[in-house]
């Protein structure tokens, strides 16, 4: 699994919540903020983030020239939308 968007019928505890266990659920140094974005940004992050997980996963073990494929892989970015920076 890469990433899981979790909808209905599913439940995240985060700090300052009890845990079903009855464990106080608390925060530790260096939390990020607690952010709300809309399904369809949430859904193309994910997207985004899976890519680069599998792209990174793939890059570290490649034969041949990172230079040939830094360059289609900048195309195929550009070609598909992703801002250049």
């Amino acid at each position: 699994m890469l990433i899981e968007i979790r909808n209905t019928g599913c439940q995240t505890v985060l700090p300052g919540s009890v845990h079903p266990s009855g464990e106080l659920v608390e925060s530790t140094p260096g939390t990020k903020t607690i952010v709300s974005i809309d399904e369809d940004s949430l859904l193309k992050a994910a997207g985004k983030t899976a890519s680069a997980s599998l792209l990174a996963r793939e890059w570290v073990g490649m034969k041949g020239s990172r230079h040939e494929a830094t360059l289609a892989l900048s195309g195929a970015l550009l070609h598909s939308g992703w801002p250049g920076r």
